[in-house]
């Protein structure tokens, strides 16, 4: 072995750090059954590899939710089918797994904005150890989990999956998830690489403008950190990032995955995003060359079904679009993964263990245990806790049930708020008034739509015909089925309709885009008889709203962008139809808004009800989720009228937010009281109704920024300096709750800050005292700003928090570790050190509310980077870099081979060391690391 170094003459193959060796051994271990593998296979084999399917008759490498909709024994059964078809190659079941698997009788936890909201990683760890034991019980061996995409824009209707806004508490949470997974034998796949949530305006999948050194120092974080923590995954996202579809982006699958992170797994498509690449990113004129872009790209498997990667795949390796090479290697990877997690030697599953595994009651202490640190008390004017009442009146949208949010399962059971606060003695008196999914702002929702031939199933019926005029017979009809939280919308790509076309034709895809028209028809059934205010408005084409058989809303002749609204008297049921017509190139969307035009009954029950009791509860939420995006924060107008009008009736009132991102109202100045609950798991209401009578006390911190009002967004705490003001003419900067804000119901104290140099990490110390009355746990932060760097940096970033349990009186003195490589960040040439100079180090309860601050003055830290290069076996040679430095560092990679050049760059972990295998060719071999250089020949090794 030739070795070279720049800093120091230790032989680089003495060490044992990091069991490189043990590692080695394994991975080669693995790798050489692949390989032996791989030769085995024919072409079909090949290509089954990388497709998926619903149908668990399908030959297909990967099986998409087949086993969610069975009881737990029939689902290990099932299972074991397809497992016994699967030939030489077991088959991977995936599923969703965000909070829980989303599957009849499964534990559900508290959603993952929840979760971050504990600021608990070992929790964290425990909570996706046990989804991951229920998982593989049912013979379910990949996760389409954690979602690690950053809520910086928290109109993201998808804010909920996530872990928050900050990469480093991000990064922590989605590591426990993965390493438990991975201790379970069970593939995690964080998504959506890359930056999926944080488009303009706050919308899903919207294109990304981000600079690389952002894309790395933020959003990458959270993916390097799953990666280490053994995730075999990645999904890609719908969006691009400066133009290239993710999906089909070498540079982020191939470059910065497999050669600047040496991932070994597999990648994913989002579901259905390879058809993207042609109707969506307008980036492939066809199937076949769009299929030759994602797997020359790195994209490895297509889900949910056999599509892109079908006959087109097929067809492109034929007409040589795509190497064979490309197609091995992605079969390469998902191979090594079913190794890795042990698919080969355990792919069956116990039915009996499934139902003893699933819903166990170890499980729902745990998700009970999640619920209560997870709650971040906003606001308490003297309310808070309700110790000694007697009597509650519980009003609003969730007074009789609890929202789990969303990619939820079938529970065995769930803990309502008024059970939970029932079964505490409290005499309870619910009023479902004013639902949170009906407003004119609000579409239209399938909890009140129903089928016109069939009025027991929700639902509408779709009829699109082939001209504007309704003539002949519909060229496409379609019964969908919907559940409540499903919007009428009429989407081309999606199975149900959707009232957003946008740019693309009506749904199937082969359908014209213009000179069509659509019917839709349903039952409309409100929440409760009489006066409401129906909306329509309708882009790119003209509409009509008929009710009852009479024509509600005409806008035939020209449309109504503005939107055109009338007041209508509503009994119970009444026949529903929606006429649409498109005959002029324009972006298509249509929405029915539905209002109460007068104060229901509903709402003056509540209000009765919360005169007569000791106290008032009102649960409040939003419409919100997967293609719920969010233009306004607001709650619907119901909801924030119940709210001042309660508070007039009862000033002991509490408002608990049922949402998975931040709200905004005149409201919130007025109310005494306010919890966020966010979507609690199954054991909400219980552990919700202890907090809420004092019983325990609330110690959830916002893992984002709340804002003040929407135009304040995006908004998060590490912003960058602005050259100006960062400011605005009618409303402060700041936000209404800050990063890392929660209120107790008891106090703290810091004192005795002490901020050291220990081996390579910034030892915090620092004292905190419980000065209140009752037990407590606080949350803390430590904050760092360099003053004076040279690239301009964040005012502050997390570096490092501890949870601490007090009880009243007691102090502890809390340690937090930062390491060096925390605080280094990427120079101008994109090389990673900390530089040298002043650093303030923050302690405190949020972002903003900081009790004790010390400077430390840094010397520079840079990686120490040495390499080796082995004799060649097998045509191959192992490169060997290592980094004894305290930094990680982007690590420059030429590679000289058969005439060709090429450059990448190789991240190295602080301590570690990376292997990269290379074959030689015939003639010779030239690698520089770093500036270090080698030439390996067939016959000999030699360093120039």
């Amino acid at each position: 072995m030739v070795y070279k170094d720049n800093i120091n003459k230790e032989p680089l193959a003495d060490t044992n750090k990091n069991n490189i060796e043990l590692k080695e051994i394994l991975e080669d271990d693995i790798e050489e059954k692949v390989e032996n593998l791989l030769r085995a296979l024919t072409l079909d084999d090949k290509l089954k590899e990388v497709r998926s399917s619903f149908s668990p008759q399908k030959p297909v490498g990967n099986y998409t939710r087949i086993l969610g909709e069975l009881p737990p024994a029939e689902a290990a059964k099932l299972a074991n089918e397809v497992q016994s078809r699967a030939g030489a190659v077991p088959a991977i079941i995936h599923e969703e797994c965000l909070h829980g698997v989303r599957a009849i009788g499964s534990t559900q936890f508290p959603q993952s904005i929840a979760l971050a909201s504990t600021w608990d990683p070992d929790l964290v760890y425990r909570v996706a150890r046990a989804i991951a034991r229920e998982a593989r019980a049912r013979g379910i061996r990949q996760c389409l989990s954690p979602v690690v995409d950053l809520a910086r824009d928290v109109r993201a209707g998808r804010t909920e999956e996530t872990y928050g806004e900050d990469p480093l508490l991000a990064s922590k949470l989605a590591e426990a998830y993965c390493k438990a997974l991975r201790d379970e034998g069970v593939v995690a796949t964080p998504k959506h690489y890359i930056a999926n949530f944080v488009g303009e305006g706050g919308r899903d999948s919207a294109e990304i403008h981000l600079s690389e050194r952002i894309l790395r120092e933020v959003y990458l974080k959270p993916y390097m950190a799953c990666i280490r923590a053994g995730a075999l995954s990645v999904m890609a996202a719908y969006n691009s990032v400066d133009g290239v579809p993710c999906n089909a982006n070498k540079w982020l699958l191939t470059e910065v995955l497999r050669w600047g992170l040496g991932f070994k797994g597999f990648t994913v498509s989002d579901y259905g995003a390879l058809w993207g690449l042609i109707v969506k990113h307008d980036v492939a004129s066809s199937p076949h060359e769009a299929a030759a872009k994602a797997l020359e790209a790195g994209l490895d498997l297509e889900m949910p079904e056999i599509g892109i990667y079908g006959e087109p795949l097929k067809a492109a390796l034929e007409k040589g679009l795509v190497s064979q090479k490309a197609l091995d290697e992605a079969v390469r990877h998902i191979l090594y993964a079913k190794y890795a997690i042990g698919l080969f030697e355990d792919p069956r599953a116990d039915p009996q263990k499934a139902e003893e595994i699933t819903g166990s009651e170890e499980h729902v202490r745990l998700a009970y245990e999640a619920a209560l640190k997870s709650f971040v008390l906003l606001k308490n004017e003297g309310v808070l806790p309700l110790s000694g009442v007697k009597s509650i009146a519980l009003i609003g949208p969730y007074a009789e049930e609890l929202p789990l949010g969303g990619y939820s399962g079938k529970p065995k059971r769930v803990v309502t708020l008024a059970e939970g606060l029932r079964a505490l003695g409290v005499d309870v008196r619910t009023v479902k008034a004013c639902p949170e999914d009906l407003g004119r702002e609000v579409a239209l929702t399938y909890a009140y739509l129903y089928q016109p031939d069939d009025p027991s199933q929700r639902g509408v019926l779709v009829e699109i015909y082939g001209n504007p005029d309704f003539s002949g017979s519909p060229i496409f009809a379609s019964r969908h089925k919907g559940t409540p939280g499903l919007a009428l919308r009429l989407d081309w790509g999606h199975e149900r309709p959707t009232c957003d076309w946008g740019c693309e034709p009506p749904y199937p895809a082969d359908l014209p885009k213009l000179n069509y028209s659509v019917r839709v028809k349903a039952v409309l059934r409100p929440p409760e008889p009489g006066k409401y205010v129906v909306r329509l408005i309708a882009e790119g084409g003209s509409a009509r709203l008929f009710i009852g058989g009479r024509l509600i809303i005409d806008c035939w002749d020209g449309g109504c962008p503005l939107s055109k609204e009338a007041v209508v008297e509503l009994g119970e049921s009444q026949y529903f139809l929606l006429e649409y017509r498109k005959v002029k190139p324009a972006y298509t969307y249509i929405a029915v808004g539905l209002d109460y035009a007068e104060i229901p009954d509903s709402f003056k029950r509540a209000l009765e009800e919360a005169k007569r009791a000791d106290a008032v509860i009102i649960t409040a939420g939003i419409v919100e989720g997967e293609d719920k995006d969010r233009a306004s924060l607001r709650l619907t107008k119901c909801q924030e009228m119940l709210i001042e009008e309660a508070i007039k009736a009862n000033p002991k009132t509490v408002v608990v937010l049922f949402t998975g991102s931040p709200v905004v109202g005149d409201w919130i100045l007025k109310a005494p009281a306010i919890l966020e609950a966010w979507y609690p798991g199954q054991e909400g209401g219980r552990a919700l109704a202890e907090v809420l009578l004092g019983l325990k006390s609330p110690s959830g911190r916002l893992p984002l920024t709340w804002p003040r009002h929407e135009g304040q967004l995006p908004l998060y705490y590490d912003y960058k300096p602005s050259g100006r003001r960062y400011d605005y003419a009618n409303m402060p900067s700041t936000p209404l709750f800050p990063f890392g804000y929660g209120l107790t119901y008891t106090r703290f104290e810091y004192r005795g800050l002490d901020v050291g140099l220990r081996g390579r990490s910034l030892a915090v110390k620092v004292k905190v005292a419980n000065v209140g009355e009752r037990e407590g746990e606080e949350v803390v932060q430590v904050y760092v700003h360099k003053r004076r760097s040279k690239i301009a940096g964040p005012v502050k970033e997390l570096k490092g928090f501890a949870r601490v349990a007090l009880r009243p009186g007691e102090e502890k003195e809390v340690e937090i570790e930062i390491p060096l490589d925390e605080l280094a960040k990427y120079d101008e040439n994109m090389r990673r050190a900390v530089e040298p100079g002043v650093y303030e180090v923050m302690v405190g309860r949020s972002a903003e509310d900081i009790a004790l601050v010390k400077e430390v003055e840094l010397g520079e830290y840079r990686p120490k980077i040495s390499a080796a290069v082995s004799e060649p076996r097998d045509g191959r040679v192992k490169v060997y870099i290592r980094n004894e430095g305290p930094i990680s560092d982007l690590i420059p990679l030429r590679i000289e081979r058969g005439g060709r050049v090429e450059e990448h760059r190789v991240y190295v972990f602080a301590g570690d060391t990376r292997v990269i295998k290379l074959e030689v060719p015939e003639g010779e071999l030239k690698v520089s690391i770093d500036g270090l250089a080698f030439i390996v020949g067939s016959r000999a090794n030699n360093a120039s």
